[in-house]
């Protein structure tokens, strides 16, 4: 059953990816493309049966819920957080009291601990930047423009992209080896890096806790899933 409902979160996982790059509300518009698609991904990945049926409803249910309530101040307060648990944990009851078949290429081509290795780095993808923003969001520790007070989007980037590389690097190190001691060698590497802009004691905090929330997320999805492997 979990290798299953692992097989339809990655899907899900994968479609959630156009988020990386957008941090507002999507259009109504591309809220149904990114419905669709789903559907499109739950038809190719799962045999026809009311298993499937009610995984579709589901979707229908959660996108319809993300069109509705989605806005930029809840996506910074967590809201993509609840529309992923609102997508997945339902889910899995279906997958544990309904029969639903995977089509018969699925294992063919993915072995069971490529999925879980996939499940892992999806997570960690947009999805745990969203926690870890929610973390800056309640300790006030947003990285701002001095001049005008305002959130600095640039940053936010930049730390998206380089939070995604450092939580899949750090989970898969530990995932496959287990050695935290090339943990602790990179987040020192990284503190060596941005060194000079230490000296601000906003923007110290600001990559302390962004850093260490990372690390912390990776090492325990490393180890939920270790055996799965």
């Amino acid at each position: 059953m979990i290798e299953s409902w692992m097989d339809y979160a990655c899907a899900v996982l994968a479609t959630r990816l156009v988020y990386v790059v957008k941090d507002d509300a999507l259009p109504l518009a591309k809220n149904a493309i990114l419905l669709l698609v789903q559907l499109v991904c739950l038809a190719a990945l799962f045999e026809y049966s009311s298993g499937t049926l009610y995984l579709a409803a589901l979707l229908l249910l959660s996108a319809l819920a993300i069109s509705i309530f989605e806005s930029a101040d809840r996506i910074s307060r967590g809201f993509r957080i609840f529309s992923l648990a609102l997508q997945l944990l339902p889910a899995w009851l279906v997958f544990a009291f309904c029969q639903v078949t995977p089509r018969p290429f699925l294992h063919q081509w993915f072995s069971a601990e490529l999925v879980v290795v996939i499940f892992g780095t999806l997570l960690l993808a947009s999805e745990s930047n969203y926690l870890v923003r929610l973390l800056f969001h309640v300790c006030k520790l947003e990285p701002k423009i001095k001049a005008r007070d305002e959130i600095d989007q640039d940053e936010y980037r930049a730390g998206r992209v380089i939070g995604i590389l450092e939580r899949n690097l750090i989970f898969l190190i530990v995932y496959f080896s287990g050695q935290f001691e090339a943990v602790g060698f990179m987040l020192a590497a990284k503190g060596l890096i941005r060194i000079r802009q230490l000296k601000d004691r906003q923007f110290s905090e600001y990559l302390l806790i962004g850093t260490l929330a990372s690390a912390i997320c990776s090492v325990l999805v490393a180890e939920a899933l270790r055996p799965y492997c």
